[in-house]
């Protein structure tokens, strides 16, 4: 129910209207990349002119009209040399208003998975909260959610649990992009392991007895473990599991 609020809140808040239907802005800029015939990857900001354009090559309202006018400012900016661009923060980033944070913000490799934390469908980094009323895509994260990237993709046509209606639905559509996450459905990552490692054998016995723990706020702690601390909690399992046997 809550996720379904927060979907069609996002719907409400939508900033500007664009004609893209349900082909997302991935699937979009590949088939605007061949009409007209180029052979790299079209930057976001064309993208994004060409999605909010109707059929007359203009824009039905006031407001997205303003903004591809900021658009070709920020353009003419960066092809003057009195706007710089670095990383994320490109020219459509910086139209919108929402530059990336430029210090340094806090955050962690994690596994992303979608209805049951053993369903990992994509690797990507979770970062921490800036603010209690911080957002995504014009919506806030609420207590239930946070900002992640999807670096890597395992299920390419998984559906994204906060989806941005008509742009992003699918983990395809989402790759190297920020989503809005649910937290209990974010596994830290045990590096150079495929599995989520002494996070979940530390806390098998609780996640049992209490599926809906939120993960992140319950066990938030190291995110590296050496090879005794892993054996250690393999003893520990062991004399548990003897007592039953």
């Amino acid at each position: 129910m809550h996720l379904s609020k927060l979907q069609r809140e996002r719907r409400l808040k939508k900033s500007y209207n664009h004609r893209i239907s349900r082909r997302g802005y991935a699937r979009f800029g590949k088939d605007l990349q061949k009409t007209l015939k180029v052979s790299t990857n079209l930057p976001r900001h064309v993208i994004w002119k060409y999605a909010h354009q109707n059929k007359q090559g203009g824009y039905n309202d006031d407001k997205t009209m303003a903004q591809a006018e900021k658009i070709d400012e920020v353009t003419k900016g960066v092809e003057d040399g009195t706007i710089h661009t670095e990383g994320r923060n490109d020219i459509l980033r910086i139209a919108l208003g929402t530059p990336e944070h430029s210090g340094v913000r806090a955050s962690k490799p994690c596994k992303l998975a979608v209805g049951t934390i053993n369903n990992i469908v994509a690797h990507g980094t979770v970062f921490d909260r800036e603010s209690p009323d911080e957002k995504i895509h014009t919506v806030m994260l609420g207590e239930s959610y946070r900002r992640v990237s999807v670096d890597y993709v395992l299920s390419p046509n998984a559906l994204l649990p906060v989806p941005i209606p008509n742009e992003m639905t699918t983990l395809r559509d989402a790759h190297k992009s920020y989503v809005a996450w649910p937290k209990d459905l974010i596994c830290p990552k045990q590096p150079n392991d495929v599995e989520c490692g002494y996070y979940v054998m530390r806390y098998m016995k609780e996640l049992i007895e209490n599926q809906s723990i939120p993960i992140e706020e319950n066990f938030n702690g190291k995110y590296t473990y050496t090879l005794e601390e892993i054996d250690e909690v393999r003893v520990e399992w062991i004399n548990f599991i003897q007592e039953y046997v």
